[in-house]
C-alpha cells in the first residue's frame, strides 16, 4: 500500500518535472530567437546595399512555347475528363446497387 502511493506521488512529481522542463524549454528557444533578431536588425542598420553587377542584357528573347503548352494542356483536360467521367459511373452505380438490395 506505502509501494503504491510512493509510486503514485513520483509519477506525479515526474509529470510535474517534465512540465516545468517543457515550459523552460519554450522559453529558452523563443528569447533564442529574438536575441537573433535583434542581432540581424542591428546589423541591417549600419549596411549599405551595393550592387556587385549591372545585370546583363540578354542577347536572345525568350521563346514561346505555345505548342508544346497547348499539347500538355489537352493532355491533363483529356485526362481530368475521363477521371470526371470514371467517377460519375462509379457513383451512380453505387447509388443504383444500394436500391437493388432487399431490405
Amino acid at each position: 500500500m506505502e509501494k503504491e502511493i510512493l509510486t503514485r506521488k513520483r509519477k506525479a512529481r515526474e509529470r510535474e518535472l517534465i512540465g516545468a522542463r517543457d515550459v523552460a524549454w519554450t522559453a529558452y528557444r523563443t528569447v533564442a530567437c529574438k536575441m537573433m533578431e535583434m542581432s540581424i536588425a542591428a546589423q541591417g542598420q549600419d549596411d549599405v546595399v551595393k550592387v556587385a553587377r549591372v545585370a546583363a542584357e540578354p542577347s536572345a528573347s525568350a521563346t514561346s512555347r505555345k505548342v508544346m503548352n497547348m499539347g500538355i494542356a489537352l493532355v491533363l483536360g483529356l485526362l481530368v475528363g475521363v477521371f470526371a467521367a470514371v467517377a460519375v459511373e462509379y457513383f451512380k452505380n453505387q447509388a443504383a446497387r444500394k436500391n437493388d438490395i432487399p431490405a
